[in-house]
C-alpha cells in the first residue's frame, strides 16, 4: 500500500490541491481556519535552510508552518 502524499513532502515550486486536514483538534481546526481547505490550491514557495518550517502559498495568501503541521494535510499532485 502507498502512503498517501502529504503537503511536507511537496517539493517547492510544485503545485497541489489539498484532498483532507487530518483530526488531530486545535491544529488542524486552525489550520482550515487558515484557508487550508479540501479542494484548494497550494504550493510550496520554499524551505528554512534545515527544511523546517516552509511557506505555501494557498488562496492568495503565504503563510509559514511547521513540517509536522505540513504532514497532517493530504495532497494530490497537479500536472
Amino acid at each position: 500500500m502507498t502512503p498517501i502524499p502529504t503537503l511536507d513532502g511537496l517539493a517547492p515550486g510544485r503545485k497541489a490541491r489539498i484532498r483532507a486536514v487530518a483530526d488531530q483538534g486545535a491544529v488542524s481546526l486552525r489550520l482550515m481556519e487558515m484557508g487550508l481547505l479540501p479542494g484548494a490550491e497550494v504550493s510550496v514557495i520554499r524551505l528554512a535552510p534545515f527544511g523546517d518550517p516552509l511557506e505555501v502559498a494557498v488562496t492568495g495568501c503565504r503563510l509559514v508552518m511547521r513540517r509536522m503541521e505540513a504532514g497532517l494535510i493530504s495532497i494530490q499532485d497537479l500536472p
